[in-house]
């Protein structure tokens, strides 16, 4: 995980994911579904995609962190719209269009 910290801190996407995996799983540092949550964000607003599709899926199940729809969605809705998410786009957009407001 230190290589992931500085990878992150130096703006490198799939780090932050990194980071993201460790602190839900709790591999490596003490497990926090809402550091996991910060760092999805931090990649997913680099245009990560797997990390909108995890951000959307910890806001849309409330993984120990409050459920929200509306960030769910969004997060769906981006990756769902990623090309680079290749099948995991068809996922996106169905649970995207479970959410109910």
């Amino acid at each position: 995980n230190d290589y992931f910290f500085k990878a992150a801190h130096l703006g490198f996407a799939p780090a932050f994911k990194e980071l993201a995996d460790s602190f839900l799983s709790g591999g490596g540092v003490n497990k926090s579904p809402e550091w996991a949550l910060y760092y999805y964000e931090c990649a997913a607003k680099r245009g990560y995609g797997p990390a909108q599709f995890n951000a959307g899926i910890l806001f849309k199940e409330g993984q120990g962190v409050a459920s929200n729809p509306a960030k769910a969605y969004d997060w769906l809705d981006k990756a769902a719209h990623n090309p680079d998410l290749g099948d995991l786009q068809q996922d996106a957009q169905a649970l995207r269009d479970e959410i109910k407001f």
